[in-house]
C-alpha cells in the first residue's frame, strides 16, 4: 500500500502505529499541506486533527520559532528544507500551543519517498523537551 493511501484509512496499520506513539507526528505533502496528525500531536499542541488536516503547516498553526525568535515557517522551515534536499534534519524549535504559549521541542524531519523515487512529502516527529531543560 502506498503511504498516502494508508494515511486516508485511520484503521490502517500505519495510522494505528503512528497514533500509538508518545511523540507528536504529522505528515505533509510537498506543498506542506497537513495530511496526518496523530493523537500525541493533538495532546502536545492543543490542536485537533480536524482543525489542522488539509491546512498548510505554515498557515499560523504551530508558528515554529528558533532560539533567536526567528519564525521558521516562512524562511527556514525544517520540513521544506528536508524535502528540497531529500534528506533528514533535526532541530530544537519552539512551536506555539493553541493556548498561545511556546514550548520547546526536539523535532526530527524525514522525507517520504515512494519505491519509484517519487517524493510524496515529509514526516515530522516532535517531543516536548520542557522537562529536560
Amino acid at each position: 500500500m502506498k503511504i498516502l493511501e494508508a494515511l486516508k484509512d485511520p484503521k490502517s496499520q500505519l495510522c494505528v502505529i503512528l497514533d500509538s506513539l508518545y511523540d507528536g507526528v504529522y505528515i505533509v505533502n510537498p506543498q506542506r499541506i497537513i495530511l496526518y496528525w496523530n493523537k500525541a500531536a493533538e495532546e502536545l499542541t492543543g490542536f485537533s486533527a480536524a482543525e489542522v488536516l488539509g491546512k498548510s503547516c505554515r498557515d499560523d498553526i504551530l508558528n515554529h520559532i528558533d532560539e533567536n525568535g526567528i519564525l521558521l515557517c516562512r524562511c527556514a522551515c525544517p520540513l521544506l528544507g528536508a524535502m528540497q534536499s531529500r534528506s533528514k534534519t533535526s532541530a530544537k524549535v519552539y512551536p506555539k500551543h493553541k493556548s498561545g504559549r511556546r514550548f520547546p521541542v526536539e523535532t526530527h524531519v524525514s522525507t517520504l519517498i515512494e519505491e519509484d523515487g517519487t517524493l510524496v512529502g515529509a514526516i515530522e516527529i516532535f517531543r516536548d523537551i520542557m522537562l529536560q531543560e
